[in-house]
């Protein structure tokens, strides 16, 4: 990929998809929200590893640009949908960072 100038920006924003879910596994495909949001449309198994995996490579990756993880004014923050999957995937890449999610989409 190429190198974007970011000297003029205040923010960056960092997209981290959800985690493999039971959706997925069952080849089944939930968009609305009242069915995204029931616990049985959570992550599987792979899904938490992946998620954790991820999570552990974006925490070195923060580090080395000394971009500090606690949350709040400076930090990273993270914002999960209400969907049962993403609000699982924002648990556990908090749980590998030590930090809470922030708030929901």
């Amino acid at each position: 990929h190429m190198p974007i100038n970011t000297s003029n920006l205040r923010h960056e924003y960092i997209i981290f998809r959800h985690g493999f879910s039971v959706p997925n596994r069952e080849r089944r495909i939930v968009s609305s929200m009242k069915n995204g949001c029931l616990a049985c449309n959570g992550l599987d198994a792979q899904g938490v590893g992946q998620v954790q995996e991820s999570a552990d490579h974006l925490m070195n990756a923060l580090k080395k640009r000394n971009v500090p993880l606690h949350n709040g004014p400076g930090g990273v923050i993270v914002i999960a949908s209400p969907f049962r999957r993403t609000q699982e995937t924002a648990m556990e890449l908090c749980g590998v960072w030590g930090t809470v999610v922030n708030a929901a989409a």
